[in-house]
């Protein structure tokens, strides 16, 4: 089963320090930083991601839906709160595992009645440091010694490819 994660967006950047900080000197960068590592986290684990910003007291405020890379960033409506709108993305979603990132308490626990996981921002944090440490992992460049696919190879695979190399045929017939 797929999963999706609905992020409180505002909830996040005043949750990790990094963010609350940005969001002294401007909110819109706070908010543009998170939706970057939100895309840094759905392009490596496919995961579908939304992140909801609070926008229910913008006076005749239509709300918005953008999909910002992977991540859809959702602005909701004049009077409509972001918990709101999250419990209705939660009852809407039936084939997906859907996790909500959130520190309100009494929306993780409406999060859970409704067959969500809930998720809080520290423990998304550790989340997208794990997968951040995946994925240098995985792209780390080969050390001297592992340079070239052959050389790591396990070693029984190397010794078939090298007589195949040589034109050992007998080694490789079927008959």
């Amino acid at each position: 089963m797929s999963k999706l994660f609905i992020v409180d967006g505002y909830n996040i950047i005043y949750n990790w320090p990094e963010l609350k900080l940005l969001s002294e000197e401007s909110l819109e960068q706070a908010r543009e930083q998170l939706v970057l590592m939100l895309n840094t986290f759905a392009d490596f684990t496919g995961y579908e991601i939304r992140v909801v910003f609070d926008a229910h007291k913008v006076k005749k405020g239509k709300g918005s839906k953008k999909k910002v890379g992977k991540v859809l960033v959702v602005f909701t409506r004049y009077g409509l709160t972001a918990d709101e709108l999250i419990e209705k993305m939660i009852n809407k979603e039936t084939d997906l595992q859907v996790y909500v990132v959130t520190a309100d308490e009494t929306e993780q626990w409406v999060t859970f009645g409704r067959g969500a996981y809930r998720m809080t921002p520290s423990e998304f944090l550790k989340e997208l440091i794990s997968n951040q440490e995946k994925m240098e992992e995985l792209y780390e460049t080969p050390s001297e010694n592992n340079r070239y696919l052959f050389q790591r190879l396990d070693s029984r695979i190397r010794e078939i490819l090298d007589r195949f190399r040589k034109g050992n045929k007998k080694d490789f017939d079927r008959d």
